[in-house]
């Protein structure tokens, strides 16, 4: 499971910008990971606030909603500057291709390992907003799998997730394209 959770974080934080990493080295922020992350739920908003924090561009998270008290459950976590944060590094750090790759590798962490979970909204409140939301079902069918499976399985993460994002898989863009609204 460590290994398993440092991998998707250090997946997702070499698909964001700089300006959205904490400047702490992938592999520290992988060793803060929950050590059982799998376990989740919804309504454990310390787990998931804590999983959260794991997650690229997670200085900039404003606020986290969980959404437990008609099924299905789903959270909506929202990306903003909070006090005290520069607006121009803010922005610079959410470039359209980085943030739609960083939104997917969020959602699709959230729903693997947030076991309840069926859906996902993520909002970016930059000058040009952004908004993502996704259920379980719709990733299973883009990478063909059950969540569940990449929880246990890095490798198998990596080749029907990640490298596919970093090639620029036409399935992923056209996804993100009906997906994604301002």
């Amino acid at each position: 499971m460590k290994r398993w959770l440092a991998f998707l974080f250090l997946t997702g934080a070499v698909t964001l910008s700089a300006g959205c990493q904490s400047g702490e080295s992938g592999e520290a922020a992988a060793q803060r990971v929950l050590a059982d992350g799998r376990h989740t739920f919804v309504g454990d908003n310390s787990a998931v606030g804590g999983m959260l924090s794991q997650l690229p561009g997670s200085q900039y998270v404003k606020t986290l909603q969980l959404h437990t008290k008609e099924k299905p459950y789903g959270l909506t976590v929202t990306y903003g500057l909070n006090n005290g944060q520069n607006e121009t590094s803010f922005e610079s750090s959410w470039d359209a291709e980085n943030s739609e790759k960083v939104l997917l590798n969020n959602a699709a962490s959230l729903l693997i390992l947030i076991e309840n979970a069926e859906w996902a909204e993520l909002k970016i409140e930059t000058k040009k907003p952004m908004l993502l939301k996704v259920t379980k079902d719709e990733l299973q069918s883009l990478f063909g799998e059950d969540l569940s499976k990449y929880a246990d399985d890095p490798e198998k993460w990596k080749k029907d997730v990640a490298d596919r994002m970093a090639k620029g898989d036409l399935e992923i863009t056209k996804f993100l394209e009906t997906h994604l609204a301002e």
